[in-house]
């Protein structure tokens, strides 16, 4: 909370030395800058995934794996979400 600078709360990515050994990654263990629309944050990681949480307690919402590592951070414009992989995919999610 910015009141008293203690987090409201937080997810922790798991990573397992299998997948790193699997993707032979340079980099391991990161994810993107996360981005916030409206009562949601989406972040990629280095497991694949790009992920939906709750704003409000971080609940995960849900997950989508692209396979490769999400370095970019995710950018929206209009209803359409925007990432890019680690191989150079750009990938666009259009709500319904």
């Amino acid at each position: 909370m910015a009141a008293s600078g203690q987090p409201r709360w937080q997810h922790e990515f798991v990573y397992d030395a299998e997948t790193a050994k699997r993707n032979q990654r340079q980099t391991y263990a990161g994810q993107s800058t996360p981005l916030v629309a409206g009562d949601v944050v989406y972040v990629g990681s280095d497991d694949g995934h790009l992920y939906a949480l709750a704003l409000e307690d971080g609940e995960l919402l849900w997950k989508h794996n692209l396979g490769v590592p999400l370095k970019g951070s995710p950018v929206l414009s209009g209803n359409a979400l925007f990432i890019c992989d680690w191989d150079g995919n750009l990938y666009c999610f259009v709500g319904a």
